[in-house]
């Protein structure tokens, strides 16, 4: 399963009024076309991506949606 498929199938099982912040919170992760990432960004993104490969992440139902 992509990491993609994996959200989506998350983001069903939030209330709405959460997916409402889950919303906010990816348009910060998005550079805007006259923002580009910077040297600290592509760093966090390539360290989260080896964390999730090593398994350090917080599953679903572990976390505390309300």
């Amino acid at each position: 399963m992509t990491i993609t498929e994996e959200i989506s199938i998350m983001l069903e099982h939030l209330p709405e009024k959460n997916q409402a912040l889950v919303l906010e919170l990816i348009k910060t992760m998005i550079p805007l076309d006259d923002e580009p990432l910077t040297d600290e960004d592509e760093e966090d993104i390539i360290q989260a991506r080896a964390e999730r490969e090593r398994g350090i992440y917080t599953p679903m139902d572990k976390i505390n949606w309300d």
